[in-house]
């Protein structure tokens, strides 16, 4: 489980840089670091700890590129609690409960963040 954990950080991690780039295109300038946020404790340590684990031998190199950008300061991996983790909704049966406070927080999310915050994450517009 956490290999998997570990490869989707990269793959969040590729996106996230790649979206960084495409803003600073547009004219967008960052300055603080990214977040990512990730539910696995094990995934979160291998990515600040670039010592040798034996559960990490057979992780393909190329999977590292979060470890890398870890050390770079450019990502940040954040824990998060699985009840208060968005992407639930999307990968797992929930109760009605969760899944509707999960759905409130997404919302919440897309209408604070993405379209009042755009400015705190944009400063050149």
């Amino acid at each position: 489980m956490t290999e998997a954990e570990y490869m989707a950080a990269c793959a969040a991690a590729h996106e996230a840089i790649w979206l960084i780039k495409l803003l600073k295109e547009f004219g967008c300038n960052f300055i603080k670091p990214t977040i990512l946020l990730e539910d696995n404790f094990t995934a979160i340590h291998l990515s600040r700890n670039p010592g040798n684990f034996s559960k990490s031998k057979h992780i393909d190199t190329r999977y590292h590129f979060v470890r890398e950008q870890v050390a770079a300061g450019s990502i940040i991996l954040v824990r998060v609690d699985t009840k208060e983790n968005i992407a639930e909704i999307f990968t797992k049966p929930l109760s009605n409960i969760i899944f509707n406070t999960l759905v409130a927080l997404f919302m919440y999310f897309v209408v604070n963040v993405v379209f009042k915050g755009v400015n705190e994450f944009c400063f050149d517009l």
